[in-house]
């Protein structure tokens, strides 16, 4: 995306994590699914003070993270960096 940015192109609100970025939820119970889609199994629920790390890509609104529950995805808009 970064690049895209550069080249001219533009970035979703919300968007633009790097891996390694340390995020955080914006409400309490955002739910953290096994793929990147709403209907994807959900590994955990996440409370407003825990702490996830970017681990990978983002993909469809969703950014890949770990946290202490495990690996999963989560929707972009609902986190933040801290």
């Amino acid at each position: 995306m970064k690049q895209e940015a550069a080249a001219g192109g533009t970035r979703k609100a919300g968007a633009g994590f790097d891996e390694g970025d340390t995020l955080g939820p914006k409400i309490a119970g955002v739910k953290m699914y096994a793929t990147p889609s709403d209907t994807g199994k959900v590994i955990a629920t996440l409370g407003r003070g825990d702490e996830m790390v970017v681990v990978g890509a983002e993909k469809d609104g969703y950014v890949e993270v770990e946290t202490g529950s495990g690996k999963g995805w989560v929707r972009m808009t609902l986190v933040q960096k801290r």
